[in-house]
């Protein structure tokens, strides 16, 4: 037993130490850190009161001032301009980046707004989304006005119905729950793909190149083909897991940082705000099983080739298979 785990470590520490590993770690962690930031790089580019300008010309004279009023609320990262130029003299400022955007503002044919936004890209963005859903509030004022409607009876014409789900079998789970079980799935499946692709291929190449060399003469006979297989899966499956928890730790503790601009998104849908233990210790057990299957596959398909360079074309089907 004391071979096994003498085998072990020096797979273990002598994986660790490669500068390979270092570097990839370093790299991927910095990735991670920047990916979990860029909302906070961004604002250090941009500046942390940036704001988008928009021309507006307003050939219906009372646009302007509504507009004004509701993204005020909807969002007040847009700075709204009225210009008496011509168009083609707002287009060309446009092109020039003195304006983000041009907004043409005029009546249809049944005296409702009608809005042509112009920018150098047609992308959906934060700052058409908000002129839009404000352009549809007035539009709403506005035929709600010509139909005399009140506004008490305009908002119970926009009430959303009432619409409840009841189960009629006992445990059933909720929308809540199976959201949360999905989010989870999710991410075990993410786990488990990135750690087979990075470190299968690793522990075949191992068990590949000690089985070419004249090394594993010298092991046979000191150490049970059992125990040198086990030993070189789980101490190459040991750094993965130390590079993983390394990357774990990274984006945790950068997801903590900006808990504030997640509250409402990613976290909220899938109902990570609330897991509990249980769920947390069942998605590491079922994550290391899938792990180690898989790292045990490697090995074997590892095992099978007499050159390393067949190595890559022998798991080429337990990737499929991942």
């Amino acid at each position: 037993m004391n071979n096994f785990w003498i085998m072990l470590g020096h797979a273990y520490f002598s994986k660790l130490k490669a500068k390979s590993f270092i570097i990839t770690t370093v790299l991927l962690a910095t990735g991670i850190f920047i990916m979990a930031n860029i909302g906070l790089i961004i604002n250090a580019f941009q500046g942390e009161d940036h704001t988008d300008q928009v021309a507006v010309i307003d050939e219906s004279g009372e646009f302007f001032s509504m507009l004004e009023e509701e993204l005020l609320i909807l969002n007040d990262n847009i700075e709204l301009q009225l210009v008496t130029d011509s168009e083609e003299a707002v287009e060309v400022q446009v092109e020039e980046g003195i304006y983000d955007g041009l907004l043409h503002l005029s009546y249809d044919a049944e005296g409702l707004p009608e809005a042509i936004y112009k920018a150098t890209s047609l992308s959906e963005n934060a700052t058409t989304s908000s002129i839009h859903v404000a352009l549809s509030h007035i539009q709403s004022s506005i035929a709600a006005s010509q139909l005399d409607l009140s506004m008490e009876q305009l908002a119970l014409l926009n009430a959303p119905v009432s619409f409840t789900q009841e189960a009629i079998v006992e445990g059933a789970r909720s929308a809540e729950e199976m959201n949360q079980a999905r989010g989870i799935v999710y991410i075990l499946l993410f786990f488990i793909y990135f750690s087979v692709i990075m470190y299968a291929n690793m522990i075949a190449t191992e068990v590949a190149t000690e089985k070419s060399s004249r090394v594993m003469e010298i092991l046979i006979s000191s150490v049970s083909p059992v125990k040198q297989m086990f030993a070189k899966i789980i101490g190459v499956g040991l750094v993965g897991l130390t590079q993983l928890t390394i990357l774990l730790l990274v984006g945790y503790l950068s997801i903590m940082k900006n808990q504030d601009e997640l509250v409402g998104g990613f976290f909220d849908v899938f109902g990570f705000g609330d897991l509990s233990a249980p769920i947390i210790m069942y998605a590491i057990i079922f994550f290391l099983l899938g792990y180690f299957l898989y790292a045990t596959l490697a090995a074997l398909l590892g095992s099978l080739v007499s050159r390393i360079e067949d190595v890559q074309q022998m798991i080429l089907p337990m990737t499929f298979l991942v």
